[in-house]
C-alpha cells in the first residue's frame, strides 16, 4: 500500500499541477486582458472627454480674457470721449462767458433812445429799450408756464 501510494501520489501531483498550468495559461486570461483592454478603452474615451473639457475652460477662459480686454478698451474710450466732450463744454461756455461780456459791454452802446421814440433801421438789428425787454421776459415767462403744464 505504501508502494501504491508512493507512485499515485506522485501521479496525482502532475495531473493537478498540468491542470493548474493549464488553467493559468488558457483563455482565462484572455478574458482578463480582453476586460483590461475594455477598461483601458473606457479609460481612454474618458481621458479624451476630460481633454475635451479643459480645453473648452480654457477657452473660456480666454474669452473672459478677451471679454475684460475688450471692456478695458471701451472704458479708455469712453474716459477719453467723456474728456473730449469736457474739454469741447469748457471752451464752450468760455465762448458764452466771452459773447455774454461782449454782449454787456456793447448792450450800453447800442441802446438806441431819443425821447421814447423809437428810430427804426433797414437792417433787423434788434433794438434795445425798456418796452422790448419787459415784453421779451413776459413772453418768456408765458411760454415757460406754458411748457410747464404739458
Amino acid at each position: 500500500m505504501e508502494i501504491l501510494l508512493l507512485i499515485i501520489f506522485p501521479i496525482i501531483t502532475l495531473i493537478i499541477s498540468a491542470i493548474v498550468i493549464g488553467v493559468y495559461f488558457s483563455d482565462s486570461n484572455k478574458h482578463k486582458k480582453r476586460l483590461n483592454n475594455n477598461e483601458s478603452a473606457r479609460l481612454e474615451q474618458l481621458r479624451k472627454e476630460v481633454i475635451k473639457n479643459i480645453n473648452a475652460i480654457k477657452s473660456m477662459n480666454k474669452t473672459k480674457e478677451d471679454l475684460n480686454n475688450e471692456n478695458i478698451n471701451l472704458q479708455k474710450n469712453l474716459i477719453s470721449a467723456i474728456n473730449k466732450q469736457s474739454q469741447e463744454i469748457n471752451k464752450f461756455s468760455d465762448d458764452l462767458k466771452n459773447y455774454r461780456n461782449s454782449i454787456a459791454s456793447n448792450y450800453n452802446k447800442e441802446i438806441i433812445v431819443e425821447n421814447s421814440n423809437i428810430k427804426t433801421y433797414n437792417n433787423n438789428k434788434l433794438i434795445f429799450n425798456k418796452n422790448n425787454i419787459v415784453r421779451g421776459l413776459i413772453t418768456s415767462e408765458y411760454i415757460e408756464r406754458k411748457n410747464n403744464r404739458r
